[in-house]
């Protein structure tokens, strides 16, 4: 209940968010507790989960029910758009196919939602437009691809949906900065 209500990422300059990190990082201290008996532990994590949870609830706006159940109704739709675009990413990549493109409005009206409202929803919960939430998948997947010296760029390119290598080359060069065969030279694994 509480966290239908509360954002999903908390940037530094919000109001909340040190003292979020500061019951996160007493959770993660507690893992680096050797000596820490296992009741012990147990005892400590459920103390900084009450404190987490004071915080959460300090952060609740004072709310109808009505208002609740439409911000729950939100988070649903979001979450649902999220899941179907990154199945259709995931398809189409293992696929291979260069000839694939994702149009994010036929993904939302296919789980009943209005796109232009599917669009304001996903906007609202990621803080972010299905195309870049699209975008980002992809560089993810890129990296992890890259990675893999056995692959090629041409093929990594054809996985992700471009049609040519030198579209994928200079999409890559935007999003980090280097062409893909730097970043393979400097994170192959």
């Amino acid at each position: 209940r509480i966290m239908k209500n509360c954002d999903w990422v908390y940037k530094p300059s919000h109001l909340y968010h040190s003292q979020l990190k500061k019951c996160l990082q007493k959770w993660i201290d507690i893992l680096h507790e050797p000596e820490l008996s296992f009741t012990k532990a147990k005892l400590k994590a459920q103390m900084v989960l009450f404190e987490l949870l004071e915080v959460l609830v300090d952060i609740q706006p004072v709310q109808t029910g009505i208002h609740a159940n439409e911000s729950m109704t939100t988070a649903k739709y979001a979450k649902e758009i999220a899941e179907a675009i990154k199945r259709a990413f995931k398809k189409n990549c293992t696929q291979g196919n260069s000839d694939y493109t994702i149009h994010i409005q036929p993904i939302i009206a296919s789980l009943g939602i209005s796109p232009n409202y599917g669009l304001e929803v996903f906007q609202k919960i990621y803080k972010m437009s299905p195309r870049t939430y699209l975008s980002d998948l992809k560089l993810q997947e890129a990296k992890i691809l890259l990675q893999q010296p056995r692959i090629s760029l041409n093929e990594i390119s054809s996985r992700l949906g471009y049609k040519n290598l030198s579209h994928f080359s200079r999409q890559f060069k935007r999003w980090t900065g280097i062409n893909p065969s730097d970043y393979r030279k400097n994170n192959c694994v």
